[in-house]
């Protein structure tokens, strides 16, 4: 079962990748940027998901929101926002590790750790049913993306 959710930025998880990789009870979540390169090879404990890091409430308003996007799809660079599939992949890399009998440790990063993986972590530590006082100790960067939260509470409740 998911014992300890910690977010972590992509610098501190290229850091330290190696001592991560030792301990063969640990599963990874990678978010990373459309465009960057992954952190992780193929394996059974990593899921790569690519998404930016966009959120309507990082904007003044809706419509400022969505001329960003607009605007960022003419300049040929569109945002790629967090998805129900994403969410659905998410659930369907971590809920069969949850289920096992053996202590599982997550580690989720994105770019700095705050808001990405901060969504990712905070949903699946709550889901998971982790002691969120250790898991606020553990996070104290995080500020969730809401578009993330959103995204995984509508495919819950679907």
């Amino acid at each position: 079962m998911i014992t300890l959710v910690k977010a972590l930025s992509r610098q501190h998880m290229e850091s330290n990748l190696s001592e991560y990789l030792r301990a063969p009870n640990r599963i990874f979540i990678s978010v990373v940027d459309c465009n960057a390169s992954p952190v992780f090879g193929e394996s059974e404990r990593v899921l790569t998901v690519r998404f930016d890091d966009v959120s309507p409430e990082m904007f003044e308003s809706q419509t400022v929101y969505e001329r960003i996007l607009s605007q960022m799809e003419e300049l040929g660079r569109p945002y790629r926002t967090f998805t129900e599939e994403q969410a659905r992949a998410i659930l369907q890399f971590a809920l069969p590790f949850h289920r096992l009998a053996e202590a599982v440790e997550l580690f989720v990063h994105c770019t700095m750790g705050v808001s990405r993986s901060g969504a990712i972590a905070s949903y699946l530590a709550e889901l998971c049913q982790v002691d969120m006082q250790t898991f606020g100790r553990l996070n104290p960067q995080i500020v969730p993306n809401q578009l993330v939260l959103e995204t995984f509470r509508a495919v819950n409740n679907k």
